[in-house]
């Protein structure tokens, strides 16, 4: 309910609503739900291109989409430049079952010194990774490959285990494909980049697919949802368990008065807010959280896709995103311990949580002078003088699943 009840002043919140939305609604939209494929693609070119710099102190490849040379329709032509690190790296987002056998693409070599080499780099989403150099029979080097197309099979059995993170191998984690360029200059085309799926798995992913493809259109047959020139908007509603702080807002109210400036009202329940498929930028030009602090867990991977693809949302009833809830029973107990630094540690770091790789000119510590939320929070200093490098704060999960 809006401050003083539903006479005035309702249409003062209606305006400043609407204000609100105005900025809200405007931005880009890109498509992009990361889920292992049933078909193994990673990319083939053809659509918006997929991949970007990777920031890891190298000399970044020039890289864009090219008309041609490998067959028809598209490819990606990289530029590659040695410079004093001897490698640069560009990635795209990518997700795996863990079962793939292996990575296949084409690639045609236009020019390479000797001594030019590339990698593929599977990452984990905790800085670990798994490392394979590109080789087609016997050849190793891009220019024992010059000028003639070839298909390119790395099998997963291949690629060496790259303890960067927690040091548990989890090929079911990696989230981002590297193309990696090293020691020495050369141009290249690359296309139809693909995992090697053993049938039964892909058969399984076929279904899951289908399900979710059936899940959604019922979703959206249930809401009765149609384009709309003024936007459509989800809004969330569920039971909801209590706040320590903050006071719930009113769904229903909140869709009555979008309705009344004409916005098309849709509302969501937490496992809706889950399904990625369903939450998507050009279906819901905006989301509603009228709980404040309380945000399902499930969601959270959903949500920030959403996010990342030029969705929008508006929170309302206190702090967002501050006391996160699941729905499933027995998962809250499975939340990160001290995930707020709130207790204190031997030394100066926050209890529960250890780095292995402190150096010199990088710190993390506990502090309880500069918060948000909560009597402490974690800051991380870094000198200018550090050399590029991970480091790594981590804290050991039992049974996370």
């Amino acid at each position: 309910m809006p401050p003083g009840g539903r006479t005035d002043d309702w249409r003062a919140f209606r305006y400043t609503l609407a204000s609100v939305l105005v900025v809200m609604l405007a931005g880009p939209s890109v498509a992009g739900v990361m889920r292992p494929r049933a078909d193994g693609l990673v990319d083939d070119f053809e659509g918006e291109l997929r991949w970007e710099p990777r920031a890891d102190g190298g000399q970044v490849p020039e890289f864009a989409l090219a008309d041609g040379g490998l067959g028809a329709g598209r490819c990606l032509r990289i530029e590659y430049t040695n410079g004093p690190a001897g490698w640069g790296n560009i990635q795209c987002p990518v997700a795996m079952t863990g079962e793939e056998t292996a990575v296949t693409f084409r690639l045609l070599v236009e020019r390479a010194d000797a001594k030019a080499v590339m990698h593929v780099w599977l990452m984990e989403g905790d800085g670990d990774g798994w490392l394979a150099r590109v080789r087609v029979g016997g050849a190793d080097t891009l220019a024992a490959l010059l000028g003639q197309p070839v298909t390119v099979r790395l099998p997963l059995s291949d690629f060496s285990f790259q303890p960067r993170g927690n040091r548990q191998p989890a090929l079911r984690d990696v989230n981002l494909f590297v193309l990696g360029c090293n020691y020495g200059d050369f141009a290249a085309l690359v296309d139809d980049i693909v995992f090697e799926l053993p049938p039964e798995v892909s058969a399984r992913l076929r279904r899951e697919e289908d399900l979710r493809r059936r899940a959604v259109e019922e979703a959206l047959k249930s809401m009765d949802w149609k384009p709309s020139q003024r936007g459509n908007i989800a809004i969330f509603r569920d039971r909801v368990p209590p706040a320590q702080e903050g006071v719930f807002s009113d769904p229903e109210y909140i869709g009555e008065v979008l309705r009344r400036d004409g916005y098309a009202v849709h509302y969501l329940t937490a496992s809706q807010l889950a399904m990625p498929e369903l939450l998507r930028p050009e279906l819901f030009d905006l989301v509603v959280l009228p709980y404040g602090p309380r945000f399902p867990g499930e969601a959270a991977d959903s949500f920030r896709e959403y996010l990342r693809d030029g969705g929008r949302f508006l929170s309302v009833g206190g702090y967002a995103f501050d006391e996160p809830y699941f729905a499933v029973p027995g998962r809250e107990a499975r939340s990160i311990a001290n995930g707020g630094f709130e207790e204190a540690g031997e030394g100066e770091l926050p209890a529960g949580w250890i780095t292995e790789r402190a150096r010199q000119g990088v710190t993390f510590r506990r502090v309880t002078d500069t918060k948000r939320t909560g009597a402490a929070a974690l800051e991380i200093s870094v000198a200018p003088s550090a050399p590029v490098d991970w480091y790594i704060l981590r804290q050991r999960i039992d049974n996370p699943d």
